[in-house]
């Protein structure tokens, strides 16, 4: 009977792995497959092939269009017509903005935001929907944020046929946000509509594909939160990202109407990271599926809330996820805590009942604790190891790029095989559950913690707990024998919650931000391979194995990190990042520049630049800082900048000279004027405001930044103010201007880059550099 009880408990280890498995190729299918549509959507619903449809008459030729470039304004003129055609009449707000400067750097444009009012029956209560329409200069932006204009479009079709609603609808197609969120700024601070809004839903891309993943609410949302779960068919969100994006640099339109009070879901899909910013970013590479499904969000989230008192909304936030893309589970925040102590006071019940039934043997729980808690570090440790040693050996920073799968391979061995051997050795000698119990001890206290702290990812205990617990509860009055063998049951159970929990979060940091953060992705598989514990303790058999197991997992995530870094980082899908720079300058020779130092060069630009007799590195941007492989080119015609000083005085006390700034207009990316932090720089006053430096604690690099972009940009006057001194030292004033593209003559190295690499961000650029001395 015991060899009997031995082999049941085997394959019921076996079976849960099975599960496991199972469960790990499902969640990757659920969060990246997108659903081909349905030729025959009616006209009534919203369609993914039609809003396409209309991107691509939008795009035309596919050409990058940044904020106030003449490609933009072909852009925005298309996406006027088209409003029209659906019986809108669109008002365009036209602006000059600044940014709020920070580091001494001040960043200023001129936009031209996209404005359809449909009035609602009821004023002050309007619904935002908002797609910024420019891209970066080095893409033609068909996902970013391409994808979103062309869902907003769709949306405009289907209001153009509906009733008056309860609340009004503005939809903003705003430009400037790659710059810096400039279209939604100019709308907030200076359109009257903005202060009748309440709600506002904004759409993002980080990539060319995926699935539409709602990934940041604003404060109070709560509500919002329980609409967009109501009846959206694919959902993927959770309260992790809100509470971790709450500590990102990063910003989008919705972060500024989150500062100007209003509510709101932000949506986004990340697939195919590395086309986000390049050339990449086209309509080849957009799935129309993607569209369907931010529209099938967008719209749905609007249907529920266009006729509803937005006065009488539930206030607060909500702890939720979804559930392997299928269902979301939601409450309300402040009953995180309550819900945790709860736990915890059935935790200590099911101990006392355990202990009483004699089933807690070897029952040393502060001691699996510790081991526990110890098993966590390990998994990070081992991630970031792995991580370290990939980097260090491979040919970059990234050698995973161009294929991932043995790079997942790696961290997934190497972390749980890592963990399983260190929880070998310090609970080998427990029982199945003494070791439950005390990870129910772990992860109860994980939850008090994070409901007092970071409340959003207390789902990833609670649920796993509060439903381990129950199970605990039930087994427990079965009678002695039949709790014996249900608790494996129940630590079968934990296993498969605790996958459903964390499995997610790792595929999601994959996506969102690559291996750069393998600490965390270690730490979430680390929490999985604990919970996987307590089943294996339940045969002898297989606990004797783990070593050989978690030997074999190791040398596996070794041989798997061996081949990312042997295998070529980069590839025509995935490519290399790499910007090249046309620079001239009074003070030196034109120089070419190929990529910062330490960066990798594609074979063939590596040897043609390691032919050219004349090469050095450089640091050509002093506010930079950074070393440039740079090569002395031929001298090449671009542009000329002219500078004048207009007016000189003393007011006040300090010295104010105004001067003007001329260049081309053809191709002009942006303007940068640069003054020495020695000056004691108090203001620079454009036509638009007053830019106040002096109060700045940190300037980057030790110079004053004024950042004009865009072909408005071309021809431009400043007042400059600073301290006036008895012996008047010059001011100097470095004006840089950019332009998108190099020569023609250096088409050659831009061919150079053999297709592993492009361009991104702003792109390959022709720059031009001037110096005005004030005396």
């Amino acid at each position: 009977m015991n060899n009997i009880a031995l082999t049941n408990h085997a394959w019921k280890i076996i079976a849960t792995l099975a599960v496991l498995v199972v469960l790990a190729i499902f969640t990757k299918h659920q969060l990246s497959s997108v659903p081909s549509i349905p030729d025959n959507i009616p006209a009534s619903e919203f369609s993914g092939q039609r809003a396409y449809q209309q991107l691509v008459e939008l795009l035309a030729d596919e050409t990058a269009h940044f904020v106030d470039s003449q490609a933009n304004r072909l852009v925005e003129q298309r996406l006027i017509e088209h409003l029209k055609t659906l019986g809108f009449t669109p008002e365009i707000q036209d602006t000059e903005i600044c940014s709020d400067w920070r580091r001494g750097v001040a960043r200023c444009t001129r936009v031209r935001n996209v404005i359809v009012h449909i009035q609602g029956e009821v004023r002050g209560q309007g619904i935002l929907l908002s797609a910024h329409y420019d891209s970066v200069p080095a893409g033609p932006g068909g996902s970013d944020a391409g994808a979103a204009v062309a869902t907003l479009m769709e949306i405009a079709r289907l209001l153009a046929d509906k009733k008056q609603p309860r609340n009004s609808i503005v939809l903003l197609f705003n430009e400037g946000e790659e710059f810096g969120l400039f279209g939604a700024h100019a709308f907030m601070r200076k359109h009257p509509l903005a202060k009748q809004l309440k709600v506002a839903l904004n759409i993002e891309a980080r990539g060319s594909a995926g699935k539409s993943v709602m990934f940041e609410t604003g404060e109070d949302s709560g509500w919002l939160v329980s609409e967009y779960a109501k009846g959206t068919t694919a959902p993927l969100s959770s309260s992790l990202f809100y509470e971790v994006y709450k500590y990102l640099p990063n910003d989008t339109d919705l972060t500024v109407f989150k500062e100007h009070g209003l509510q709101g879901l932000n949506f986004a899909h990340a697939e195919l990271e590395a086309h986000y910013h390049t050339p990449l970013d086209n309509l080849a590479n957009l799935n129309p599926g993607t569209v369907q499904l931010h529209g099938d969000n967008v719209w749905h989230v609007l249907n529920q809330i266009k006729d509803k008192d937005l006065t009488l909304v539930e206030q607060g936030n909500k702890v939720y996820t979804d559930v392997l893309g299928m269902t979301v589970f939601q409450w309300p925040e402040s009953w995180t805590l309550w819900i945790s102590f709860m736990l915890m006071g059935l935790l200590v019940w099911s101990n006392i009942r355990y202990y009483q039934l004699n089933l807690l043997i070897n029952g040393n729980a502060l001691g699996c604790l510790v081991m526990m808690i110890l098993s966590v570090f390990i998994a990070a440790i081992s991630a970031f190891v792995l991580q370290k040693i990939v980097q260090s050996f491979g040919a970059s920073m990234a050698p995973w790029r161009a294929e991932p799968i043995s790079m997942r391979l790696s961290i997934w061995l190497g972390v749980v095989s890592s963990t399983l051997m260190f929880c070998y050795l310090a609970a080998k000698n427990h029982a199945t559950t003494s070791v439950l119990i005390a990870s129910m001890y772990l992860w109860v206290l994980l939850a008090i913690v994070t409901s007092l702290v970071m409340p959003g990812i207390s789902f990833l205990f609670i649920l796993p707990a509060g439903l381990t617990l129950i199970a605990l509860i039930a087994v427990s009055f079965l009678g002695n024998d039949k709790t014996r063998q249900a608790i494996i049951w129940v630590a079968a159970l934990f296993a498969i919650c605790n996958a459903v929990s964390f499995m997610p979060i790792v595929h999601t940091l994959e996506v969102m931000v690559s291996f750069y953060m393998s600490v965390a992705m270690g730490i979430m598989l680390g929490f999985s391979t604990i919970a996987l514990v307590p089943l294996l303790l339940s045969e002898l058999k297989v606990v004797k194995s783990i070593p050989r197991i978690a030997g074999v997992g190791i040398i596996l995530s070794l041989s798997a990190a061996t081949w990312t870094i042997l295998q070529p980082p980069y590839s025509e899908k995935m490519p290399q990042p790499l910007n090249l720079v046309y620079l001239q300058n009074a003070a030196q020779p034109p120089v070419l520049l190929v990529g910062r130092s330490g960066q990798s060069l594609p074979p063939e630009l590596a040897s043609k630049y390691a032919a050219q007799s004349e090469r050095e590195m450089l640091k050509p941007f002093a506010v930079s800082g950074r070393d440039y492989r740079a090569t002395t080119v031929d001298e090449y015609p671009i542009a000329q900048i002219e500078t004048a000083v207009l007016q000189s005085g003393v007011d006040s006390g300090n010295r104010v000279v105004k001067f003007s700034v001329n260049t081309e207009k053809h191709k002009l990316l942006d303007v940068k004027v640069h003054i020495h932090s020695d000056s004691k720089l108090i203001s620079l006053q454009n036509s638009e405001q007053k830019i106040i430096y002096q109060d700045e604690p940190s300037i980057r690099n030790g110079y004053y930044e004024y950042h004009c972009r865009g072909e408005s940009c071309h021809q431009f006057e400043l007042i400059a103010e600073w301290p006036h001194q008895a012996e008047e030292k010059p001011l100097e004033v470095q004006v840089t201007a950019s332009y998108t593209g190099l020569p023609s003559q250096l088409n050659e190295w831009v061919a150079a880059r053999d297709g592993i690499a492009i361009q991104r961000q702003n792109g390959d650029l022709s720059m031009v550099s001037h110096r005005l001395v004030i005396d």
